[in-house]
């Protein structure tokens, strides 16, 4: 079981992000949040999760922000990323709907309406220190209008299934460390273990996703992930910021 204390003293979690009509929805959710992200941790194995892990919860605003800043020093990799290209359009969308949303049924109606955009993302990052190379990662977790309707264990869900993401690729450096010669190795080790890299609808990416979510059950997650995995979001679980 994870400390709590060591936990934060080790992790980094920002809540970042307005909408309008709903004011700071982040800083809004962030006892909801953080409630999830303890129990979460609580359950997990000690040191499970390393250091220089950073954990957003953001507005898709925000995300967009953040990735696209100039001082971002992963802003190249990150600038051409599928996940990045959907926030973008979901972020058009809702702007373009927000005269008509007036209560939660339209937010619910415009969701519907709207294609599929991620809720999450995991970015490893790579920083030296004492001569060696250490994995990180960033962690964006999606904050948004329908928030409103989302379940806790769906939540719970998406957040272990992005930190999952990280640790499985973190294990299968550390296991195929001998595979590793170069730094464009460490994207072939991913693609050959974990069938990293593609995109959806394509079955290497539904493979990429069985082992991640296979991985977090065997961890004692499994009713979180079924919830993600069946997507529902309705007017059943409206909760208030």
């Amino acid at each position: 079981m994870t400390d709590l204390n060591e936990f934060y003293e080790n992790v980094d979690v920002t809540f970042e992000g307005t909408i309008e009509g709903m004011g700071e929805i982040a800083v809004g959710y962030k006892k909801w949040l953080t409630g999830l992200l303890d129990d979460i941790m609580q359950r997990l194995p000690d040191g499970y999760l390393p250091k220089n892990i950073h954990i957003y919860f953001s507005t898709l605003e925000k995300i967009i922000e953040r990735w696209e800043d100039p001082e971002n020093p992963d802003r190249d990799r990150q600038k051409n990323s599928h996940f990045l290209e959907g926030i973008k359009r979901a972020d058009k969308e809702w702007k373009s709907r927000a005269g008509g949303i007036r209560n939660e049924v339209d937010i619910l109606t415009a969701w519907n309406e709207i294609p599929r955009y991620a809720n999450g993302c995991s970015t490893p990052t790579f920083r030296k220190e004492d001569n060696l190379f250490l994995m990180g990662c960033i962690i964006d977790i999606v904050i948004d209008r329908q928030t409103l309707f989302i379940p806790d264990d769906y939540q719970k869900g998406v957040i272990v299934h992005e930190i999952v993401e990280f640790t499985t690729k973190r294990a299968a450096l550390e296991e195929h460390k001998d595979e590793i010669k170069k730094s464009e190795d460490i994207i072939k080790v991913w693609k050959k273990y974990l069938k990293s890299g593609s995109y959806p609808p394509s079955k290497e990416y539904d493979e990429h996703e069985e082992i991640v979510n296979r991985e977090a059950k065997r961890l004692g997650f499994e009713k979180e992930i079924a919830v993600m995995e069946k997507g529902d979001i309705t007017t059943d679980n409206i909760r208030s910021m």
